[in-house]
């Protein structure tokens, strides 16, 4: 069961990075508009830090894409 919720995780954060890229957005500019660095940025997408869903919720938001998009 967790390397099942840790692969989703994984392809959550894949997600998100596909998207933040297609916009054109570098990790330092969606840190900005999170009010994060760019190195707390990098460890949330690079799953060094946990994503927690208030962060999903405000990065989906920021990226204007449903969360449900990435959960699919």
């Amino acid at each position: 069961m967790k390397l099942n919720s840790e692969k989703k995780i994984k392809e959550v954060l894949q997600k998100i990075k596909k998207e933040r890229i297609k916009l054109g957005w570098s990790q330092y500019e969606i840190g900005v508009k999170l009010h994060i660095s760019q190195n707390a940025y990098y460890k949330l997408e690079a799953g060094k830090t946990k994503l927690d869903l208030q962060r999903f919720i405000e990065i989906t938001n920021l990226l204007e894409i449903k969360p449900e998009k990435f959960l699919q």
